[in-house]
């Protein structure tokens, strides 16, 4: 996506869902629902994903938007403050000025749709929102995008039968070494991330339907020892797994 305001592309977005029978509801989908996101192919490709939405019989569709707000950059600008303390010279304070070119505007679209208990979910973004993980390391902002790229990487399946699928789902050789590095990258990132467990459990289900045990009890494993004494709905799902873990 090119243009470094979404606003157009949502009122467009509003439209087609209105024009598909569709009730809009704003809400966003947060990442401890299982949930798996629809890969952009072309610039409408959330169009393929309304009509999905439609398909699946689902009566509405969730809608977020992250608009850049100034207290938003003085809140980055404090985190990286504190990051870079005593250096209050350091270059990443100055390259975060030019945020202030994008207040006011649309950076980030979220759309979703629930079907058999899971989340369908589209995201797109602007490049000056993108850059924020590669050029801000540690910020909420980077948590959210690397928390994208895993919900791409991953990918989808199609709902039917002949659906097709997406990242992982779709090319596991290829995909999985992406996947374990961008998982890992983020874990060392960001160590307390509310999201880190259902990455690990969608970890867990790769190597369980390309049945390596093995793998698949380490990470189910992980899970647990990480939730420690909680009881969660993922420790709870990897128990039951690892009762029935074929060896």
């Amino acid at each position: 996506m090119q243009a470094d305001n979404l606003l157009s592309l949502k009122d467009d977005m509003v439209a087609f869902i209105a024009g598909n029978g569709l009730r809009c509801m704003n809400a966003y989908v947060s990442e401890d629902v299982p949930s798996v996101i629809f890969e952009e192919e072309t610039p409408d490709s959330w169009k393929d994903f309304v009509e999905h939405a439609k398909a699946s019989g689902a009566n509405f569709v969730t809608m977020s938007e992250v608009i850049l707000e100034k207290g938003d950059i003085e809140i980055l600008l404090e985190q990286l403050r504190d990051q870079n303390y005593p250096d209050d010279q350091a270059p990443e304070l100055d390259d975060a000025q030019y945020l202030i070119n994008y207040v006011g505007k649309t950076g980030y679209l979220q759309l979703g749709f629930a079907h058999q208990g899971v989340m369908f979910i589209y995201e797109t973004a602007t490049e000056w929102y993108d850059r924020v993980i590669k050029e801000f390391p540690g910020t909420d902002g980077a948590e959210l995008a690397y928390e994208r790229k895993l919900f791409a990487l991953i990918g989808w399946k199609e709902i039917g039968s002949d659906g097709e699928s997406y990242g992982l789902r779709n090319n596991y050789q290829k995909y999985l070494p992406q996947v374990l590095a961008t998982f890992n990258s983020f874990e060392a990132t960001f160590p307390k991330s509310s999201s880190l467990q259902a990455f690990r459990y969608q970890i867990a289900q790769a190597y369980w339907g390309h049945r390596d045990w093995a793998n698949a009890r380490t990470w189910l494993q992980k899970i647990i020892d990480t939730g420690g004494s909680e009881t969660t709905f993922y420790t709870e799902a990897a128990k039951a797994r690892l009762q029935k873990l074929e060896y």
